[in-house]
């Protein structure tokens, strides 16, 4: 009887790391074909060089990111949630400390490969949307709040940096944030400032006649 008991425990638990290994995920939007990743990597591609100015967004791409629009929402946040293991994150900084002779390709790799990768597609899925991506500020701000890590954090002020006018409430905590010269993110806060309220500033002033 307990041995049976123990096999129905044991078949019920390996029934459930099979559900949720196989159970599908959130479902990316799509349009002409292509995920939203996809095209998010296009659009990405695309934005004007610093240094170098065009290239820009095909006009395939930004009428694809406009059909899908706030759609991405979901999986736009469920990228940019995904915080990366801390111990990995000090393990890597110290592995990379080392002579090249001493470290391995491989477990560079592994040491690297600690979520964030989808981080950059979410700020260009944010910033595409703009103030239309307003509704998720409040959640952006606590998880910058959350995160114990300064690169999760820096990523997550850039995203409120090109939500633009939308993210008008997150400028309490971006100027305490700035104000914080002893804070890693101080800088990326103290750009995110400047952006939000000059945007805003020129919504309300308009365009500025030639």
């Amino acid at each position: 009887m307990r041995r049976r008991a123990i096999l129905i425990v044991s078949a019920s638990f390996v029934a459930s790391i099979l559900v949720a290994a196989l159970w599908p995920g959130q479902r990316e939007p799509e349009y002409g074909g292509k995920k939203l990743s996809e095209w998010l990597v296009l659009y990405r591609h695309a934005l004007p060089d610093v240094l170098g100015g065009p290239p820009v967004p095909s006009r395939e791409v930004q009428e694809a990111l406009r059909k899908i629009g706030t759609n991405s929402l979901p999986c736009l946040m469920k990228w940019i949630a995904h915080e990366p293991v801390a111990w990995k994150e000090r393990v890597l900084l110290t592995y990379l400390r080392l002579p090249p002779s001493a470290r391995s390709e491989a477990v560079e790799e592994w040491l690297q490969e600690n979520g964030g990768r989808e981080w950059p597609l979410a700020i260009a899925g944010f910033g595409f949307l703009g103030p239309d991506a307003a509704p998720v500020v409040p959640e952006l701000v606590r998880l910058a709040q959350a995160s114990k890590s300064i690169e999760h954090q820096r990523f997550l002020v850039s995203c409120l940096r090109v939500i633009g006018t939308g993210a008008r409430p997150a400028l309490p905590y971006l100027r305490v944030l700035a104000a914080d010269h002893r804070n890693p993110v101080s800088l990326e806060a103290s750009f995110a400032v400047e952006r939000i309220e000059t945007m805003s500033t020129n919504s309300v002033s308009g365009p500025v006649a030639n």
